[in-house]
């Protein structure tokens, strides 16, 4: 079914079904508020979405597996404010 992703200020990520908006993850992989978030916009690969934070970082999650599949720090030396994936949906 379809999900909805919400990144917030209290340095979260979670993701729930819609439209019973039952909450299916929650991450906290984040230190500072979560801004941006992108899920992939392939069929096959939408279950990655990308998060972006005002902890200078951003990250790669599996929502299906729940795991964070790679997170960069220091990339940036300030917020990252948008993650967007390629309109084909490859890195």
């Amino acid at each position: 079914s379809p999900l909805i992703a919400t990144g917030a200020a209290d340095k979260t990520v979670k993701i729930l079904d819609f439209p019973s908006t039952q909450l299916i993850g929650n991450f906290t992989h984040h230190q500072g508020a979560a801004i941006s978030l992108s899920f992939n916009p392939r069929a096959d690969l939408v279950d990655l979405l990308l998060t972006s934070s005002m902890d200078k970082s951003f990250a790669l999650i599996n929502v299906k597996s729940q795991k964070v599949i790679n997170h960069w720090k220091d990339v940036h030396s300030k917020f990252v404010v948008v993650v967007r994936w390629n309109p084909d949906g490859l890195m």
